[in-house]
C-alpha cells in the first residue's frame, strides 16, 4: 500500500481508507513511498491547474524537486515541450524525465525571454509575480505552488508570492492559479495507474534510516535537494 496520513514520522500508522491505495506491481516500497504527497501536488498542478495540452510550451521553476520531476514527467507525457529550471548537476536528470531544453538558474534568467511559455509553473517562490508574469504570454498560465524561502524582514514571510497572486489574479488576463493538492482516492488511483504504466517513476535521491530523520531534514531544508529523500523504517 501507499498513501498519505497526518502524522510524523513513524514505523507504524493509521491513514483514512480514502488516502490509500494498492501499491504499483512495478515499483518497490521505497519507491511507492516518494509518491503519494509529490505526485498528487504535480499531478493537480500540470493537469487541473494548468490543463496542459500536447504542443504547451511548458517551463517548470524547481524541476528537479520531488514535486517538480513528476511534473517534468507528466507533462512531457501530456505532449508538452517542456523546459526544466535546476542547477547544472541536475541537467541529465531532468532530461531524462522528459525536459526538452534547460535553464541553469546560476547562469541564465529564466523570466527574461522573447519567447514567453504557455504555462510556468513555479514551484519555488524566488522570484517575483511581475517577473513571473514576465515570461508567460498574455492568455497563458501561471500556477504558483511554492511558497518560497523565509530570509527575514517580512510579516508574511514567503507568503508574500501567494498573496499578492490572490489579489492580482481577480484582474489579470492570464490564469493566475494557486492549486489546493488536497489528496484524494481518486488521484491516488490515477497515480497508482501512471506509475504502473511508467509513466511516473520516482527518483530517490537520498535513503535514511527512521533516526536520521532530522538530518533528512535538515537536508530539504538547504534548499538544493533534489528527486526524493526518503526514510527507511
Amino acid at each position: 500500500m501507499f498513501g498519505e496520513a497526518d502524522a510524523a514520522f513513524a514505523e507504524y500508522v493509521c491513514a483514512p481508507q480514502d488516502r490509500v491505495e494498492h501499491r504499483p506491481p512495478n515499483i518497490s516500497a521505497e519507491q511507492a513511498s516518494a509518491l503519494p504527497l509529490a505526485a498528487n501536488t504535480a499531478l493537480i498542478a500540470v493537469r487541473d491547474a494548468a490543463r496542459v495540452r500536447s504542443g504547451h510550451r511548458v517551463l517548470i521553476n524547481g524541476a528537479a524537486g520531488g514535486v517538480g520531476l513528476f511534473a517534468v514527467q507528466l507533462a512531457h507525457s501530456y505532449g508538452a515541450v517542456v523546459t526544466a529550471v535546476c542547477s547544472g548537476r541536475n541537467i541529465e536528470l531532468v532530461r531524462s524525465s522528459g525536459a526538452t531544453d534547460i535553464v541553469d538558474y546560476a547562469r541564465d534568467d529564466f523570466t527574461v525571454t522573447d519567447r514567453p511559455y504557455d504555462v510556468l509553473i513555479d514551484l519555488v517562490g524566488n522570484r517575483s509575480l511581475h517577473a513571473l508574469r514576465r515570461a508567460v504570454t498574455t492568455k497563458g498560465t501561471l500556477v504558483l505552488s511554492g511558497g518560497g524561502v523565509f530570509r527575514g524582514g517580512s510579516l508574511v514571510g514567503p507568503m508574500a508570492l501567494i498573496i499578492r497572486a490572490s489579489v492580482v489574479a481577480r484582474f489579470a488576463r492570464q490564469r493566475i492559479v494557486l492549486p489546493n493538492a488536497a489528496p484524494s482516492a481518486e488521484n491516488l488511483a490515477t497515480i497508482r495507474d501512471l506509475a504502473a504504466s511508467g509513466v511516473l517513476h520516482p527518483v530517490i535521491d537520498r535513503r535514511l534510516p527512521l533516526d536520521e530523520a532530522a538530518a533528512a531534514i535538515a537536508y530539504l531544508e538547504t534548499g538544493h535537494a533534489r528527486a526524493k529523500t526518503v526514510l527507511i523504517v
